[in-house]
């Protein structure tokens, strides 16, 4: 998976495979992705403590009334 994740950005988070969260990446240094919910590898994109969630993409959000 080639994703381009930094500091600030809402990423997907699936777990088992479906929707589980929506979370915020606070820092990235070397294989480690710190977030407002827990530690992914950056390589695997997976979490270090449940192996079965993942990030899945980069959430991008619109103002569709302003």
């Amino acid at each position: 998976m080639n994703l381009t994740i930094k500091a600030g950005d809402y990423v997907k988070v699936l777990r088992n495979g479906e929707f589980h969260n929506i979370v915020q990446v606070k820092r990235i240094y070397g294989s480690v992705i710190e977030t407002t919910h827990g530690i992914y590898n950056a390589d695997t994109l997976a979490s270090r403590i449940n192996k079965t969630c993942i990030i899945s993409g980069v959430v991008t959000w619109e103002d569709f009334h302003g």
